[in-house]
């Protein structure tokens, strides 16, 4: 304005929130003069605004993917223009693994093992089920990274993978995803994008472990630019952070400074085992809560029978009653919309000692119902997978009996600490569990699919 020209700032949501930019209007009243004079301002005044920001006009170049951007050695930030300042390369150093046989695996154990169902063990065995599968939806590549400073300490751990997710996932509600599976049906690859995700699709816990004792703003830039280069050199359309606890606001404030959005994801729930008798947990509930189990859960509990199975007796039968179970659940689930893990998953894990998959029959039959999928992580009971006969949700109170049973089981098993995964808050609520409030951080470079997924949004609430 202040050279007479009148523009204003195409910014996010109307473009990628990295490709902010000048937008004018032409018009019949306008000269071929105006608009090379336009231009020349616009040539003056550029060179001014990356000094007083400290951006390189490579660096622009290449935030906009400019085909003639000649990028120099250095590493471009990830925020995409400014490159903060970073310590000495001699003051940390950066692992960067596609396995996790190449790490210190107890060391792994030791920092992250514990927060959720990600140890050593269990990144082997998604490793063995996903990484040599050949259809796209279900090929993960694993990328593992540690950062160590000088002294040779652990200040960051986590891993990511390189996963097919469907976008709607990452920013659409469950109404808005059920419109979009309509079309999937005849085009399941249908608004799909390869994304860098924090952690794996089917693992939940905080997967971030950051030393926030020292210099961690630099240690998550030199990841974060880590992350970019091979973002970059995959054409990766997404990077995600998840489960960040809605309380570590200083690490979600940074990281959107890096243009990464910060969004909600289902609450996690959680029950800390401070009880010895089911007398006492019922003591320890709200009014209301213990007349919800005296009223809605216990009538039923004669009912059910559980039985965990032997991991080396199930038939192929069971195998495909059992994947039929979990797909009734899994097509429900659209809140966090995800492709269906694939049956080899379920055979795999169980082969791991400490998990296990427990069924609930009919004490007058043998045919099971629903089923849940466990492991007992040190003092952890973690439940993953469920799968439910929906004809005996409402009538006899089978969800309920999963969520009662995974308490009651894993008091059994001596743990601390039951997690019943995310979601279902009125139910789990009931049942005594605490909720977690968690979000994930989601940097995006398709616009395109973004519009689209909007205006799905648009047909289906006409607003």
């Amino acid at each position: 304005m202040e050279r007479w020209f009148y523009t204003n700032a195409a910014i996010f949501p109307a473009v990628n929130s990295r490709h902010s930019g000048i937008r004018f209007t032409l018009h019949h009243h306008l000269q071929m003069e105006d608009i090379e004079d336009l231009f020349a301002a616009i040539a003056e005044e550029l060179p001014k605004a990356l000094k007083k920001y400290g951006i390189s006009r490579q660096q622009l170049d290449a935030a906009f993917d400019l085909k003639s951007a000649q990028v120099s050695d250095d590493k471009v930030s990830a925020v995409g223009l400014v490159e903060p300042q970073k310590p000495k390369e001699s003051e940390l150093h950066l692992q960067h693994a596609n396995t996790i046989a190449e790490l210190n695996q107890p060391e792994w154990d030791s920092l992250l093992g514990s927060r959720g169902n990600f140890d050593s063990k269990t990144l082997l065995t998604l490793e063995k089920t996903f990484a040599d599968q050949t259809d796209a939806i279900n090929h993960w590549q694993f990328h593992y990274f540690v950062i160590r400073d000088q002294a040779g300490k652990v200040v960051l751990m986590t891993f990511f993978t390189e996963a097919l997710l469907k976008s709607d996932m990452l920013t659409a509600e469950a109404k808005v995803s059920k419109t979009i599976e309509a079309v999937r049906q005849k085009d399941p690859l249908y608004l799909t994008a390869t994304v860098f995700l924090m952690g794996s699709p089917i693992t939940e816990g905080n997967h971030l472990y950051l030393d926030m004792h020292g210099a961690w703003r630099e240690v998550l830039t030199l990841l974060l630019n880590e992350v970019e280069e091979i973002r970059r050199a995959k054409d990766i359309k997404s990077v995600v952070f998840r489960d960040i606890d809605a309380g570590q606001e200083n690490v979600i404030t940074f990281l959107k400074g890096f243009d990464f959005l910060a969004l909600p994801l289902p609450n996690s729930w959680k029950i800390d085992v401070d009880w010895q008798t089911e007398e006492q947990y019922l003591q320890n509930l709200s009014k209301n809560q213990r007349r919800f189990q005296k009223n809605k859960v216990q009538p039923f509990d004669k009912m059910w029978r559980l039985n965990v199975l032997d991991k080396d007796q199930i038939t192929e039968q069971e195998w495909q009653k059992i994947y039929q179970l979990y797909l009734n659940v899994q097509q429900k689930a659209l809140t966090l919309n995800s492709f269906a893990l694939p049956l080899s998953f379920f055979q795999n894990i169980l082969k791991n000692p400490d998990w296990e998959m427990w069924t609930l029959s009919f004490q007058s039959e043998n045919k099971f119902r629903g089923f849940s999928l466990n492991q007992k992580n040190g003092e952890h009971y973690i439940a993953l997978v469920l799968g439910l006969d929906y004809d005996y949700v409402l009538t006899h109170g089978l969800y309920r009996q999963i969520l009662s049973r995974n308490i009651k089981r894993g008091k059994e098993l001596g743990c601390t600490m039951i997690n019943l995964g995310l979601g279902t808050d009125f139910e789990k609520n009931r049942h005594g569990a605490k909720r977690n409030e968690i979000v994930m951080l989601v940097q995006s470079f398709d616009q395109y699919q973004n519009e689209v997924i909007e205006t799905h949004r648009v047909n289906q609430n006409g607003v």
